[in-house]
């Protein structure tokens, strides 16, 4: 095996093979290319065999690039945005897509015409339609909504006055205290005063308890009422529906007949179920 090896790696040997690879390929650009430096690339190679480095990685590139070069593009897949969202308003049970217009039809009651979604579908496009008009229509009146943050301050001022109420009792019932260690007070006279300060703590705690649970919800509200806007934006620049929009929004759309659909919105505390 070592004596064939250093038959095949030795630069007579690589050269006879590429006197022969290049036959019929003298008009090809990269072989001209390469017979500029094919004394100096067959000694590197041979070095290169010889020592057993060699790697052909720079030629399974080149290959994969010309591969790449004549790969097939990808055909267009259409996005069915509707897709597990809709259902049978009767029955409950997920509608399939059939046709090339495409239709949702409930398959589960072709069985029988006694059932009242029997032969219940509508077609995906109207149907896309429909839910996109239910989303902006419910968008339009938010989308001129000023946005204002005055309940939130209002709530963070009154926070911090309570929380300096708190401090400053919290400071006079520590006084008290120590004015009774430097025996300047009392035991009765202390204990009296002590008494009125943990009253009064108790009632103080419980105002900043029901201040700090309103400026919390005030913060929440606010955030809500930004994140909503925003997604008004989003849909007021939209001019069709979208899978964002699909994913972020609906939870199941119920189909009836006489064309009618109830809309099941994921976001509970910006729509409410529509029926359309």
């Amino acid at each position: 095996m070592g004596r064939q090896y250093e038959e095949m790696a030795s630069y007579e040997n690589l050269y006879r093979a590429w006197k022969l690879a290049r036959r019929g390929k003298s008009a090809d650009h990269e072989v001209q290319k390469f017979a500029l430096e094919a004394s100096a690339r067959l000694w590197k190679l041979h070095d290169s065999l010889e020592k057993r480095q060699y790697q052909p990685m720079e030629l399974y590139e080149q290959a994969n690039a010309v591969r790449r070069q004549f790969k097939l593009p990808k055909k267009q897949r259409r996005d069915y945005l509707l897709r597990g969202k809709v259902f049978c308003g009767y029955c409950d049970h997920a509608m399939s897509r059939k046709g090339k217009t495409t239709w949702f039809y409930c398959r589960h009651t072709d069985v029988s015409d006694s059932f009242p979604c029997h032969g219940l579908q509508v077609r995906e496009n109207d149907l896309e339609q429909v839910v996109f008009e239910s989303i902006k229509a419910h968008m339009l009146p938010i989308l001129g909504v000023d946005i204002s943050k005055d309940d939130l301050d209002l709530r963070t001022v009154q926070q911090a006055e309570q929380e300096k109420k708190l401090r400053a009792l919290q400071d006079g019932k520590r006084k008290l205290y120590e004015r009774y260690a430097l025996g300047e007070i009392d035991l009765d006279s202390y204990k009296a005063e002590k008494e009125k300060f943990d009253i009064a703590l108790v009632g103080e705690k419980n105002i900043h308890a029901i201040i700090t649970a309103r400026a919390k919800q005030a913060q929440g509200d606010y955030a809500a009422n930004l994140k909503h806007q925003d997604l008004a934006k989003e849909i007021g620049s939209s001019t069709a529906l979208t899978k964002s929009l699909v994913d972020t929004l609906i939870n199941k759309i119920y189909i009836f007949k006489d064309e009618r659909i109830e809309i099941d919105y994921a976001v509970r505390d910006f729509f409410e179920n529509e029926t359309t």
